[in-house]
């Protein structure tokens, strides 16, 4: 688990996107398991996204006309996974999250931190390599905030997921077991 900080319009978003995929970096050479990313086709890169590296965001990003339920259970319906598994993996990480009670819940019905409990359980619904996390607690009150962290360490960890968790927050750095600095575009380890 790995922090990156560093002042507002120093990269650490633009880095972010450029490892997921997102963005194409103008120069440079970018492995995922020992895969060079610059060099994938687009097709290569998504399946990338839609299997190995999972983003939660700090505006959530959850579809406005699908329930808790249905946010998380899109990843694995892109997969083709069987309605029977999605299902049971739906079931396990609304659990696991603490939101099986708000399941039939559209977002514009939940709270910042139900939101963020639900994004983050889309995130991990996948099994994922890895998670970008982008200012993840950035749009909530201290306390969610505290709750949402503990919740990202409790189970990134129990998963043997890798983290990348770009804040402005020292609180949620301390999660991490490194912290990078980023300045004018470079990262300083």
């Amino acid at each position: 688990m790995t922090a990156i900080m560093g002042p507002s319009g120093s990269g650490k978003s633009t880095l972010l996107h450029c490892l997921g995929g997102v963005d194409k970096a103008d120069s440079g050479r970018l492995f995922f398991r020992e895969r060079d990313m610059m060099q994938m086709l687009p097709s290569e890169i998504a399946g990338l996204r839609r299997t190995q590296i999972a983003s939660i965001f700090q505006f959530f990003y959850l579809l406005p006309t699908l329930t808790v339920e249905e946010n998380i259970e899109f990843p694995l319906q892109i997969q083709s996974i069987p309605q029977d598994k999605r299902r049971d993996s739906v079931a396990s990480i609304l659990k696991q999250v603490g939101m099986t009670n708000r399941k039939q819940a559209f977002p514009n019905q939940l709270s910042g931190g139900e939101q963020q409990r639900t994004a983050i359980a889309r995130a991990l619904i996948t099994s994922p390599k890895v998670i970008l996390a982008d200012e993840p607690t950035g749009n909530l009150d201290s306390q969610n905030g505290r709750l949402i962290l503990d919740l990202m360490q409790n189970l990134i960890c129990a998963k043997g997921i890798a983290l990348l968790l770009v804040t402005h927050s020292q609180e949620a750095s301390a999660i991490c077991n490194t912290t990078w600095k980023m300045q004018d575009g470079n990262l300083i380890v």
